[in-house]
């Protein structure tokens, strides 16, 4: 029975699930949500899951929004008040495309997302593995489904390629009121997806605190009593250390207590659970 308080969250939209599932390609909507979600937890990131009907976002740094294909108008209007009052929200392709009753909009793509994203588009397309030109990584791709975005307030993070494709750019950031936006126009390939979710959650602040990473799993909480627990778990066949960074810590199952800055050593498929003191 513990407390947390997640700073991160993901938007699930049941319509928008049932819009993109049937469809054959890779990128649909449960894929590229357990995608985002299987990189946070590997981060240590605590992650929430919000709804169209959740009104307070407001305790969110950055929400993370798979392929809202299906979206009211209030729902992207209150997106875009959540960033204009400081929030960030990473968008995935195809988002605000359809109104509540599956009908396209009539506006230009992305309809009422243009103005919050700085960017407009009006064409297409489907690609195999093409790759993508960005300036911190190597050997990276654009899948299945390409956006050719216009940016207007917004800056280009990447670039498709070809004689085409390579005056568009596949990933605009835009600033909008005290937040920002990242808008992904194209289903990216793992590297690219990884980096792009890490780098967000490393400027906000949003890593683990102790810089711990898969195969160790690391969550807190706060039990009844306002003392803090902390799992470690070891996801893997061989054994994993690491440095201790908070004090006055009793290891719960063997009672023993552990001091900052010494090393613990997780076992392979172990744990060990703490409560500071």
């Amino acid at each position: 029975n513990l407390k947390r308080t997640a700073k991160t969250a993901i938007l699930y939209s049941s319509d928008s699930y049932f819009g993109l599932e049937a469809m054959p390609w890779g990128g649909n909507y449960n894929w590229e949500l357990l995608r985002t979600y299987t990189q946070l937890y590997k981060m240590n990131v605590a992650v929430d899951f919000v709804f169209p009907n959740t009104n307070e976002l407001s305790q969110y740094q950055l929400i993370v929004v798979p392929p809202l294909y299906v979206a009211s108008d209030e729902l992207l209007k209150r997106l875009t008040e959540y960033v204009r009052n400081g929030g960030h929200i990473i968008f995935w392709p195809k988002a605000g495309f359809c109104n509540e009753f599956n009908t396209v909009r009539w506006a230009e793509q992305p309809g009422l997302l243009s103005k919050l994203c700085g960017l407009t588009y009006q064409e297409f397309s489907s690609v195999n593995k093409m790759p993508l030109k960005i300036d911190t990584l190597a050997n990276v791709y654009a899948d299945i489904w390409a956006e050719l975005l216009q940016p207007t307030s917004g800056i280009a993070l990447a670039w498709y390629t070809g004689s085409f494709f390579e005056k568009y750019p596949a990933i605009v950031a835009n600033q909008f009121g005290k937040g920002n936006t990242i808008y992904i126009g194209t289903i990216l390939s793992d590297n690219a997806l990884n980096k792009i979710v890490e780098d967000k959650c490393r400027e906000l602040n949003l890593l683990d605190e102790y810089q711990l990473a898969f195969p160790i799993v690391h969550k807190h909480g706060f039990n009844p009593e306002g003392k803090r627990i902390d799992y470690y778990l070891n996801y893997s066949g061989t054994a994993q250390t690491f440095t201790l960074q908070s004090e006055n810590n009793i290891e719960l199952l063997s009672g023993k207590p552990l001091i900052k800055n010494s090393t613990v050593v997780l076992k392979p498929w172990d744990l060990i659970v703490t409560e500071q003191q």
